[in-house]
């Protein structure tokens, strides 16, 4: 990772901003509405313009942001190609593995009340939401430090985004709160419209939005994934991470948003990913060196068109003769 270099500009700007920011989510926190990841992109594109780098800012971001946001309008269609909706399954499972009532029932009978909500009620709702806000912040930071590395986070996010989405295609599933309301399991409370009745106001995923998108648990992947990341390239980062992402882990969980097995998908899915991509650039590496050799090989040898005329003639030796010396 390259040091750190703000210009004077940049560094004049930074504060400001931050402050801004803070402002920003503040406002929205009290006023119970929180935007999506269009709003977050709204604000990097401030922030690029700010700096002085829109430019190179619309060069690097255009490919995955057309990518992210194909994904979140065909995100809203998955549900739509197969009809049947799984839920019984995953609660058999789900029960199978880890008893009975499931975990979003159990965390809510002790933690949660409904008449005198607590802070962590709030905390995780916003949790919930800042899941978006997490991914483009870290890939902006990414950005403006490290070119190379946000190449590879843009990768790994599309990836995963994509191998989420055919899930969604082909397995279609309930979050617990719906399965409760079917009577499925016993009753629990969708936490983040009770304590955040606006919800999120996001332009793409209001037009867009999935119910029953539950498994895997990107909310779930996304975090783990970044903490992979973390652990592999900025190792003092990773510990806070990691922190970050038990906190997703149980914010999911305690509002009723995914089951401990989708969960455990998004995890799965975002260590296969982060791996397959190791895969595939080693595979490419190989494939190079392979070509290159096969190259090199194939290289046709010039071929002598005359033998060159000596520049002397050596004088033969004498056995006494003179008539045996060469003469020149």
């Amino acid at each position: 990772m390259k040091k750190l270099t703000l210009t004077s500009q940049e560094r004049e700007w930074l504060l400001p901003f931050g402050a801004y920011l803070l402002i920003v989510v503040t406002a929205y926190y009290r006023v119970h509405e929180l935007y999506d990841s269009d709003f977050a992109f709204l604000i990097l594109i401030l922030f690029a313009v700010i700096l002085g780098r829109l430019s190179s800012f619309i060069s690097d971001w255009l490919p995955a942001v057309m990518l992210l946001f194909s994904y979140e309008y065909l995100h809203g269609y998955a549900d739509k190609v197969i009809g049947r909706v799984h839920s019984t399954d995953v609660i058999a499972v789900e029960q199978k593995l880890f008893g009975t009532p499931v975990i979003a029932v159990w965390l809510q009978r002790w933690l949660y009340n409904p008449a005198h909500p607590h802070w962590y009620d709030k905390a995780s709702a916003v949790i919930y939401f800042a899941h978006s806000f997490v991914v483009l912040f870290v890939g902006f930071a990414l950005w403006f430090f490290s070119r190379d590395k946000f190449r590879i986070w843009v990768r790994l996010f599309v990836y995963l985004s994509f191998a989420g989405f055919t899930t969604y295609v082909l397995f279609p599933a309930m979050p617990p709160w719906m399965a409760s309301q079917q009577h499925l399991i016993p009753p629990i409370h969708k936490i983040i419209d009770e304590v955040l009745p606006d919800g999120t106001q996001g332009v793409v995923s209001t037009m867009t939005s999935n119910l029953v998108a539950a498994m895997p648990s990107l909310h779930a992947a996304f975090p783990m994934l970044g903490f992979l990341f973390m652990l592999r390239y900025f190792r003092k980062i990773a510990p806070l991470y990691g922190l970050y992402s038990l906190a997703v882990f149980f914010a999911i969980l305690y509002t009723g948003e995914h089951f401990i097995v989708d969960t455990i998908a998004g995890i799965g899915y975002a260590v296969g990913i982060f791996y397959l991509d190791d895969l595939i650039s080693y595979l490419k590496r190989r494939w190079k060196e392979q070509r290159r050799i096969t190259f090199s090989l194939e290289l046709p040898v010039p071929k002598m068109l005359h033998r060159p005329s000596p520049l002397w003639e050596p004088i033969a030796e004498s056995d006494g003769n003179p008539r045996a010396e060469k003469h020149y």
